[in-house]
């Protein structure tokens, strides 16, 4: 059984999909025409946010949303230890310098209360990371922000149908940051991204620097060639009508398993947080016995992520300190797939190949 079933989306939707393509194409207008227009004011809608920009990738949002707000060389933002290694190389390609916190042992986000033992006079912005489409404490997050004048952009790259007290995750920030990777909740067909913000001088900015097309010296040197096709805006607004559905999909297999599989360790959601389940997330002592058996059973597993930020970047400071509980989980997480394209024959067998492994483990 594989993790994501990607194929399986593309047909369930595929008459949509190739009219999408075709409706594209007999425009003539491959960039930045209505489709994106229309995508942008979609997602804006559905996230809660006044202004969306459409990117060529995730990680082109994160970065650009650190260069608009001036942040770079010299400047240090404070981040979890815990998240994909793009998220690093993202920040880093920004110039700015990563500060990492450790991560709460029950809900794997980063831990809130290690913020004052490592500002400094050269942090000036938050990233949190809402890890697996769970999310961060925003409330906490904001008001220490607010306390020591710092920007917040938010992560929330794995989180599209993620709330946290009611409000979508990504709008609690100066910026939020969206990728629609293929596997995630909203996933596109290959790289894209997003900026989401309340601020309109800062949208305007960003809708500059996306391109060159533009002849404004301050911005020019922040300027990337980061475009959502038209094409891909076409899918991900066939993708969108059926994005409530998918989501509630997903967060319904989850709950079945985490019911039906109480011997798991599960990854705990904040209080106030509605995760979207991108993927559901566990400890286990016998991690590498449980792949094993699993594997010869048909059903893999996958390991988000079997490293630390840290020990990623050679160059940071940080590289020799230790994260005890972010290596704790390097060692011990293992992840199912609440894919919403799974059939429920295929739920109960997931539930019933893991409950075989403690029964005969």
């Amino acid at each position: 059984m594989k993790f994501f079933h990607l194929e399986r989306e593309f047909f369930r939707y595929k008459p949509e999909y190739l009219a999408a393509i075709e409706k594209v194409l007999d425009s003539g207008l491959y960039l930045e025409g209505k489709l994106l227009d229309e995508f942008e004011e979609t997602f804006a809608k559905y996230i809660g946010a006044r202004y969306v920009v459409a990117l060529g990738s995730g990680a082109d949002a994160l970065t650009m949303a650190l260069m608009v707000c001036n942040i770079g060389h010299g400047d240090e933002v404070i981040t979890t230890n815990f998240a994909p290694a793009a998220h690093l190389f993202a920040i880093r390609r920004s110039g700015a310098t990563p500060v990492f916190v450790d991560i709460d042992p029950r809900t794997g986000m980063m831990d809130y209360r290690q913020l004052e033992e490592v500002i400094t006079p050269f942090t000036r912005a938050i990233i949190p990371f809402h890890l697996h489409g769970y999310c961060e404490d925003m409330e906490e997050i904001n008001y220490f922000a607010r306390q020591h004048d710092l920007i917040v952009i938010e992560n929330a790259w794995q989180a599209v149908g993620t709330y946290f007290n009611g409000k979508h995750v990504g709008t609690f920030g100066k910026l939020g940051v969206f990728s629609f990777y293929p596997t995630t909740t909203l996933g596109g067909f290959g790289d894209s991204g997003a900026i989401v913000t309340d601020d309109e001088y800062l949208y305007q900015l960003l809708k500059k620097m996306r391109h060159s097309e533009h002849f404004d010296p301050n911005i020019a040197r922040k300027t990337f060639i980061s475009r959502m096709s038209e094409i891909q805006a076409s899918f991900l607004l066939v993708k969108m009508k059926y994005l409530r559905d998918m989501v509630y999909r997903r967060q319904k297999i989850a709950y079945k398993i985490m019911e039906r599989l109480p011997e798991l360790d599960f990854i705990e959601p904040r209080p106030g947080c509605e995760p979207n389940y991108y993927v559901l997330t566990f400890l286990s002592d016998q991690r590498e016995k449980m792949r094993k058996y699993l594997d010869e059973n048909g059903l893999h597993l996958n390991i988000y992520y079997p490293y630390v930020l840290n020990k990623l970047d050679k160059s940071n400071p940080l590289y020799y300190k230790d994260y005890p509980v972010s290596e704790k989980f390097t060692e011990k997480i293992v992840s199912l797939p609440p894919c919403a394209e799974l059939s429920n024959f295929e739920v109960d067998k997931i539930i019933n190949i893991v409950k075989s492994f403690y029964e005969n483990g």
